[in-house]
């Protein structure tokens, strides 16, 4: 077996980064190295669940992957089994850092003379790889419509044009104050979190 493991701490919280990853239209967008693109067959995020894909490299040769979800644990990590040749294990973990999240990316491969053969061309892809997760969490628009923790829409009546702030949900729930400590503080007192962040359990 061969270990290649790589990490990059990227400006956003985990839950921004892991949306990037749930989201398949997003994930098709940033997954592979440099001038590659995607199209996903299946993508059954959950434990035990299948993602079935084509990658397309820049020269056009076509190249199936499949793989299963071995372990979701949102926003913190996910594990999946590369099911085709080449097999491998991959584990993605996010970790808050700072302002932002430490990602680290493990690869465990079965065929070791294949691996060591290419590890420069892995090496260098899976830092590309992660060149463009950084890139994609970037370009994610900054919207009130959308909650600043994990991106998806907040529902805030008072972003609404038109819309009476006094009716939003959020008057009829109590805020998680550890959610609150975690939006970005160029968001704090303008952009809602959604009514999931507000109320889920404070993390470890």
């Amino acid at each position: 077996m061969s270990v290649f493991q790589h990490s990059r701490v990227i400006p956003a919280n985990p839950e921004a980064v892991f949306a990037a990853f749930e989201d398949p239209m997003r994930l098709a967008r940033w997954w592979g190295p440099a001038g590659f693109t995607n199209t996903f067959e299946t993508f059954e995020f959950q434990p035990g669940g299948t993602w079935r894909f084509t990658m397309h490299g820049p020269d056009g040769t076509d190249y199936p992957n499949q793989a299963e979800f071995l372990e979701i644990l949102p926003p913190s990590r996910v594990r999946l089994q590369h099911v085709n040749l080449p097999r491998f294990e991959l584990s993605l973990s996010l970790e808050p850092s700072g302002d932002g999240t430490l990602v680290t990316w493990v690869g465990v491969f079965e065929n070791q003379e294949f691996s060591e053969n290419m590890r420069t061309f892995l090496e260098g892809a899976n830092e590309q790889n992660l060149d463009r997760l950084v890139e994609e969490v970037r370009a994610t628009p900054v919207s009130k419509f959308i909650c600043p923790l994990c991106g998806q829409p907040n529902d805030c009546l008072g972003a609404q044009e038109g819309g009476d702030p006094s009716k939003c949900w959020c008057n009829a729930i109590n805020f998680n104050p550890t959610a609150l400590a975690r939006v970005p503080p160029e968001y704090r007192n303008k952009i809602c979190i959604c009514r999931q962040c507000a109320t889920a359990p404070a993390r470890p």
